[in-house]
């Protein structure tokens, strides 16, 4: 049993009682919860009833819930100054009323979500049928329990739209992205060179497969997150987020120019192509274009996210030209990557059985060999998952609450005003937000 792990897990409400002691609200709220997610096991922790597993990405969320809650009672006007108690740290920033969105677009994506879950349990209630194994139907303690996992899932969305809603805040979060992405950036390059065992060797359990962390003559990092891929992804925001911080501050520009450079060949060196692609096709946007083609380029990148399944679907998507170009730089990876597609083609057919809710949770979206009953497919994009358990409607809800906001930000960029020195945009977010009304 990983007691190290465990311990970490029970450890990390105490840390963030520290952090939020002795940080602002904002700073506090953000680095409790990458800490966690940089830092904290995977594949642990208690599965209770009724309610979902308590982990490295729960834990936090829910904590950070709760001190948030408590910070903000003790600065209500009066409360402080009752107990006599001397209020030493500077004012919070803005902080938004209310723990959901007041839009309309915001609530109807929230109520397709919730009303999504209840619908899938409904319209599963039968049993399915592979040969030996047998999937029984959904019942209504079903629903309770997708509804509490959606409530999990969306709390770090809703603390950050209550309390990351300013330009300083904005600014709060890319520079702590940078500087935690610097510091990982160096058990990153230790596991580059020494195998990625940090995880072992701390928590006692390697969390996924080790010959997917073989690269030709060296390996693939993963520290203590869930997969190589997933600190490729993180390893590209740091890039980028260096990148912004650049054109932020002027004073440490070539400081940040040099971070930029040195995650770049960090991510380069962990051979994730996928995210280093990424990375290389993105900071030309970040650091050319003026602010205006920078919203523009966010709301093309949200569309096609949202848009994605669709263009899939049918057939708009060249995986074939992508497959030979994948094939002539490298025949394992592009080996890989077939494998995957034809994998979202066999789970995207299934789906397109039931598209409107899907076909429920406990493994039912997946498919099945008919006469042994073993599961055939393997699944790799979140998009593909929630298609098949949650349907059309459970994905447009969730993506729809990641991607559509950026899209309106784009529609409302008129309000920005241009500093004569720089191109970046000034506008106060919150009279954006007050013209959603959020």
């Amino acid at each position: 049993m990983p007691i190290i792990g465990n311990l970490m897990l029970l450890a990390w409400p105490l840390v963030m009682l520290i952090l939020f002691a002795r940080l602002r609200l904002q700073h506090a709220v953000i680095w409790s919860i990458l800490g966690g997610y940089l830092l904290l096991p995977e594949r642990l922790g208690w599965n209770l009833p009724m309610i979902p597993n308590l982990d490295k990405h729960s834990i936090p969320a829910l904590t950070a819930i709760g001190l948030t809650m408590l910070y903000l009672y003790r600065r209500r006007p009066g409360t402080l100054r009752a107990r006599g108690i001397q209020d030493r740290q500077p004012p919070p920033y803005t902080v938004l009323k209310g723990w959901l969105p007041r839009s309309p677009a915001g609530l109807l994506l929230l109520g397709m979500i919730v009303l999504g879950a209840i619908a899938s349990v409904l319209t599963n209630g039968d049993r399915l049928v592979y040969g030996p194994t047998v999937i029984p139907g959904l019942r209504p303690y079903d629903a309770m329990s997708s509804l509490a996992v959606i409530g999990f899932t969306l709390m770090p969305l809703l603390l950050g739209r209550k309390l990351l809603a300013d330009n300083d805040s904005h600014r709060t979060l890319i520079f702590i992205l940078c500087y935690a992405a610097m510091a990982y950036s160096l058990l990153a390059l230790w596991e580059i060179r020494m195998s990625p065992r940090l995880n072992f060797q701390i928590y006692g359990f390697f969390p996924h497969s080790w010959i997917q962390h073989i690269r030709g003559d060296g390996f693939r990092p993963l520290v203590f997150l869930r997969h190589g891929l997933l600190l490729g992804v993180f390893m590209a925001c740091g890039i980028l987020a260096a990148a912004v911080c650049m054109r932020l501050d002027q004073k440490r520009r070539t400081l940040f120019l040099l971070a930029t450079f040195w995650l770049l060949g960090t991510l380069a060196l962990s051979k994730t192509l996928g995210a280093f692609l990424i990375a290389l096709a993105l900071l030309p946007v970040v650091v050319l274009m003026p602010v205006r083609l920078q919203l523009v380029a966010a709301a093309i990148v949200a569309g096609i996210t949202l848009s994605y399944p669709i263009l899939r679907g049918a057939g708009w998507i060249p995986v074939d030209r992508i497959s030979e170009i994948a094939m002539s730089y490298d025949e394992g990876r592009a080996g890989s990557l077939i494998f995957r597609l034809e994998n979202e083609d066999i789970l995207l057919e299934k789906a397109n059985e039931r598209p409107i809710f899907g076909w429920g949770g406990w493994g039912r979206w997946r498919v099945y060999d008919d006469r042994t009953g073993n599961d055939v497919s393997t699944s790799d994009g979140s998009w593909i998952i929630l298609i098949g358990e949650g349907g059309w409607v459970g994905y447009i809800g969730l993506f729809g609450l990641l991607t559509i906001p950026v899209i309106l930000f784009l529609i409302d960029s008129e309000n920005c005003q241009y500093d004569s020195t720089d191109d970046y945009c000034t506008m106060d977010p919150r009279n954006t937000l007050k013209s959603w009304g959020v």
